[in-house]
């Protein structure tokens, strides 16, 4: 445009006025302060704030104050003037704490676990001897649906914090549990009836084991269940059943020595060594075992199992990798540590396979460290690091079980031989970087020769910054 161009016409009385926001609810920040976030939804993201009027607005004074309205005063506008609230730069801090709250109260659901299933007031009425009296009998039928209803109550009393029903059923019911699911479980056609009598069974075994650990009581006959549950694990059942017989597992093994030895001594290292080969590696072994875990829940209590049964004989776990479970095992927990995975994530898989790595043996870590495992070691251990001391994570203020065991397992690594020394040390001191360096130290020792206030500044009293790092 020119300065002689024709100036633009004023609006006429036909020119409409802008159409107003589409957002209802104040933006900006007049829009006050969020709502508290709902750990149970995540669609109303950002929160809305509190009603806000339009500003120059005509409202009604106080009575109170000035008497009430003037009788001479003109009504009120009926259309008063509303305006548009313009959008400044702290919009995007509204949005970037909106997705803040929002991952808190993922994470917060995430601690929590999955909400127990309810338990209506006339089924909490029930006497804990008649609930025990009714997962005695249920097997005498060998019906499915009569074992689902009363263990599916025991497991629903236990899962809301009722201990009188986990501590005290008998451990003789515990165990004839475990030998009638096998029964029933035979003997029903039905596939949904099988699959729902499994998790009731074995979630409600797994919650009484639990409760009983903490309370510092024992299973009686702990190995002959834990044969049971070796047995259960080798049936076609459901994922949830399959942790729930490996979390049982764990609290016996962590209360008795006998469960240990059972499961050491027998095939239960093999099935164990199976059930987590199915659960973490891909179908394909001719790739060498890729990582490709069906769920992380199963493969944590399988791993973290192992590392008890570990604490007690490593030797049948991750002991000579020419026997057949301790190769495959090693087979699952190079998959688990060495596999591709985001930067500065820290899978719960991989917490729970260095706590079994620490249990191995020297030519363990040797195996590993031939397999490339040093790089991916200290990647896991990075954001450790970063979470527990410069973003203080919650989830990461743990540092004697998430630092601790992630180091010493680099340090051992790195004490292995040769090899284990020069891919630590090419991860922290990069060659190309290290060769800058030494040229640079070699100049300036040669400097020093010819400049003495130079030698006197680099001289080993005060070493480099970088010198003293090394």
């Amino acid at each position: 445009a020119t300065m002689d161009a024709p100036l633009p016409k004023p609006p006429t009385d036909d020119a409409k006025p802008p159409a107003p926001p589409k957002e209802d609810r104040p933006i900006g920040p007049w829009g006050g302060e969020p709502m508290p976030a709902d750990p149970d939804k995540d669609e109303d993201w950002p929160a809305p704030g509190p009603e806000i009027p339009a500003p120059y607005q005509d409202q009604r004074p106080d009575p109170e104050v000035f008497g009430g309205p003037d009788p001479g005063a003109p009504p009120p506008n009926p259309n008063p003037q509303t305006f548009e609230k313009p959008r400044f730069m702290c919009n995007a801090l509204d949005d970037a704490e909106a997705e803040m709250r929002k991952l808190w109260a993922w994470r917060e659901r995430r601690k929590r676990g999955p909400p127990p299933d309810p338990v209506e007031d006339d089924e909490r009425a029930v006497p804990a001897a008649e609930v025990w009296a009714a997962c005695a009998v249920a097997f005498a039928e060998a019906d499915a649906i009569d074992v689902t209803l009363a263990w599916d109550l025991l497991r629903r009393r236990v899962a809301n914090d009722d201990n009188e029903c986990a501590t005290g059923l008998a451990s003789k019911v515990l165990e004839d549990g475990l030998g009638g699911l096998e029964t029933v479980l035979e003997a029903e056609d039905d596939d949904e009836a099988m699959r729902a009598c499994a998790d009731a069974v074995c979630g409600a075994w797994a919650r009484c084991a639990k409760a009983r650990e903490a309370s510092g009581g024992v299973v009686e006959d702990a190995a002959a269940c834990a044969s049971n549950l070796l047995d259960l694990m080798q049936l076609a059942l459901t994922v949830r059943a399959y942790v729930a017989c490996a979390e049982s597992l764990q609290s016996l093994c962590r209360t008795s020595p006998e469960a240990c030895h059972e499961i050491l001594h027998g095939e239960g290292v093999r099935v164990l060594a199976t059930a987590l080969a199915w659960c973490v590696l891909d179908e394909d072994m001719s790739k060498g075992g890729l990582l490709k875990v069906v769920d992380t829940d199963l493969g944590c209590a399988l791993v973290d199992l192992l590392t008890v049964l570990a604490g007690a004989d490593a030797t049948k776990v991750v002991g000579d990798l020419k026997a057949e479970a301790p190769a495959l095992i090693g087979v699952c927990l190079r998959a688990i540590l060495l596999d591709e995975r985001p930067q500065w994530t820290v899978p719960p898989l991989c917490k729970s396979g260095v706590h079994l790595l620490l249990r191995a043996p020297e030519s363990y870590y040797a195996w590993l460290v031939a397999n490339g495992s040093v790089p991916r070691l200290l990647t896991l251990l990075e954001p450790l690091v970063v979470l527990y001391l410069v973003e203080r994570d919650p989830d990461a203020q743990e540092p004697d079980l998430q630092v601790a065991p992630c180091l010493e397992c680099v340090l051992r690594s790195a004490r292995c031989g040769a090899e284990g020394r020069a891919a630590t040390k090419a991860w922290i001191y990069p060659p190309k970087d290290d060769e800058r360096w030494r040229a640079a130290l070699a100049a300036n020792a040669a400097r020093a020769q010819d400049d003495e206030e130079f030698a006197e500044d680099a001289s080993p009293a005060r070493p480099p910054a970088v010198q003293g790092a090394r």
